[in-house]
C-alpha cells in the first residue's frame, strides 16, 4: 500500500508578475527557482545546506535554519552558480527570511562545462530527512555523467 505524504514541496508553477520582480530585486541571480511548502503542524524550522563532493564524499559547505511558526509558505533558491554562492528566502504568513551563502574565494569555472538538475515534481517531506532541490555539476573533463533523477 502507498501513502501520500500531506507534507510535500513541489515547484511553484505561476509566479505572479510582483513575485517575478520581487525575485529578481532581492538578486536571487539568474537560476532562481520557487517552491511551494506544506509542512506539519508544530514545525519550528525547515534547513537548507549546500554539499560540495570532495574525494568522493559530501562536504557541507553551508546551512541555513530559518526558524518559523507557519506549516505553509514558500522557498526560494537562487544563483548564478552553486561554487559562486546561494541565497536562500523562505517566506510563510507571519514570517520572512533570507540568508546567503558566499564562498571565502571565489573558483574560477568559466573554462568548464557544466550540468544543472533541478526538482520539478512534487517532493514529500519527512521530518530529518534531506533531498536534493537542485544539482549542479562543473568539471573540466569532456564528458559530463549526472544524475538521471535527483533521488
Amino acid at each position: 500500500m502507498w501513502w501520500k505524504s500531506q507534507y510535500y514541496l513541489h515547484r511553484a508553477a505561476n509566479l505572479s508578475d510582483e513575485e517575478e520582480k520581487l525575485g529578481k530585486l532581492s538578486g536571487l541571480g539568474v537560476n532562481q527557482y520557487i517552491y511551494d511548502f506544506v509542512l506539519e503542524d508544530g514545525v519550528e524550522s525547515m534547513e537548507v545546506n549546500t554539499y560540495r563532493l570532495v574525494d568522493g564524499k559530501w562536504d557541507s559547505i553551508s546551512s541555513s535554519k530559518e526558524v518559523f511558526k507557519d506549516s505553509t509558505g514558500r522557498l526560494a533558491l537562487g544563483y548564478e552558480t552553486i561554487a559562486d554562492g546561494v541565497r536562500v528566502a523562505v517566506q510563510s504568513e507571519g514570517n520572512n527570511g533570507i540568508s546567503s551563502y558566499v564562498p571565502d574565494y571565489k573558483e574560477d569555472t568559466s573554462y568548464m562545462s557544466g550540468m544543472r538538475k533541478k526538482l520539478n515534481e512534487r517532493q514529500e517531506i519527512s521530518f530529518n530527512e534531506e533531498f536534493p532541490l537542485v544539482w549542479e555539476i562543473r568539471t573540466s573533463k569532456d564528458v559530463i555523467q549526472g544524475p538521471s533523477s535527483l533521488d
